[in-house]
């Protein structure tokens, strides 16, 4: 997949599902640090979904 095909859909809507998926990937994490590194990873795709849509 080349890069861009993953925001095809907008920058907003791209981050705002790499932020889900980084959180689904946390809830099912086999350990805290890689768990906390994945809701860290979520809120970055989160804040910067907000950065987008302003």
């Amino acid at each position: 997949m080349d890069g861009q095909a993953t925001k095809r859909g907008g920058d907003r809507e791209f981050h705002e599902r790499r932020a889900k998926q980084a959180q689904g990937m946390a809830t099912r994490a086999s350990s805290l640090s890689i768990r906390r590194l994945h809701l860290q990873m979520a809120a970055e795709h989160e804040r910067r979904a907000d950065i987008v849509d302003e």
